[in-house]
């Protein structure tokens, strides 16, 4: 009889988590994942067909994980100031835990409009992140897609380029909050 694993995927992805976390991109593999589960390689398969896509997986738990704790912090906070740092710092905080993946990535010219997809599905998560901070201390001065600006420059902010967040604060605390 087939050996049963309740939330078999879930246990997948927590032991290509651990194994990432801790090991490193390069020691995951599917036949590793499949030995710390006890089960055969082609059930893997069943549910990942790479150890890309495995990989991908367990980085959106953590991205949606990271999202859900960072719209309950921005519920809580006390001004839009304090929110746009609070998703600022959650996405830091993400890109710190995952960079090892993307510095040794190299994209292929194929890759091109998967990015541009992936990224602007980011940009809508992290956009309605800011709209909520929007919702919550409505703007004195409205401007058309803030949200959308302000999406892509805590992006890029937070992945360590010359773009600093408290610049990007500043100029929108001033454009969107002073009278």
């Amino acid at each position: 009889m087939p050996k049963v694993i309740e939330n078999l995927q879930e246990t997948l992805i927590s032991k290509a988590k651990s194994i990432l976390l801790t090991k490193g991109y390069d020691a995951l593999t599917i036949r590793g994942v499949a030995k710390e589960c006890g089960i055969a390689i082609g059930t893997v398969y069943n549910y990942f067909a790479s150890k890309d896509e495995m990989t991908a997986n367990v980085m959106l738990e953590d991205w949606q994980r990271m999202l859900n704790s960072v719209s309950g912090k921005i519920k809580k906070s006390n001004s839009a100031e304090k929110a746009l740092t609070l998703l600022y710092e959650g996405i830091l905080k993400f890109n710190k835990t995952y960079h090892f993946i993307w510095k040794g990535y190299v994209m292929k010219e194929s890759d091109t409009v998967a990015y541009k997809k992936r990224h602007q599905l980011l940009i809508e998560q992290i956009s309605a992140c800011v709209q909520q901070v929007f919702d919550l201390y409505p703007p004195v001065n409205t401007v058309d897609q803030a949200d959308v600006f302000l999406a892509e420059n805590i992006l890029i902010a937070s992945r360590n380029s010359s773009l600093h967040f408290l610049s990007v604060l500043k100029i929108a605390m001033n454009v969107l909050y002073r009278k």
